[in-house]
């Protein structure tokens, strides 16, 4: 589970890039489903407002998410930062739902936070790093 979890985080972290760079330089994406879709239309929900929340777009924020989410297993409070990935997953849905209109590379983003969410609260606390607070307990050998 810990490669399928990074390999999601990479590529959540390379899409969110992509849709950033896509919002900052206003070019168009490939959006599947587009043209023969009429409901979907990514280059609307990028551009629209709600796309943006504190001065970034939200690609950039979900892209910042799963960089800390390989951080973040090690947090012991690991459940604020899974919050807030699904708290912004909500925002994005809701942003979609209210214009009536889908991001598929949102869309396929948002599983992608929810599933990596997921799995890191199914991580067993075991796997939490803590410091050596006495230099002479390093140098033990079990």
């Amino acid at each position: 589970m810990p490669a399928l979890r990074t390999f999601l985080l990479a590529a959540g972290v390379l899409m969110g890039g992509y849709l950033a760079v896509a919002h900052w330089l206003s070019f168009g994406v490939l959006c599947p489903g587009a043209p023969s879709v009429s409901w979907i239309n990514c280059n609307f929900i990028m551009n629209s407002p709600g796309s943006v929340v504190l001065g970034l777009p939200l690609g950039l924020w979900g892209s910042l998410w799963c960089l800390g989410s390989y951080v973040m297993v090690k947090f012991p409070y690991k459940v604020l930062w899974i919050m807030g990935g699904i708290g912004g997953t909500g925002w994005a849905i809701g942003h979609e739902l209210y214009w009536e209109t889908w991001c598929t590379w949102c869309t396929v983003f948002q599983v992608i936070i929810i599933t990596t969410s997921l799995m890191t609260w199914a991580l067993p606390r075991t796997s939490v790093v803590r410091p050596v607070t006495n230099r002479s307990e390093s140098l033990r050998h079990p």
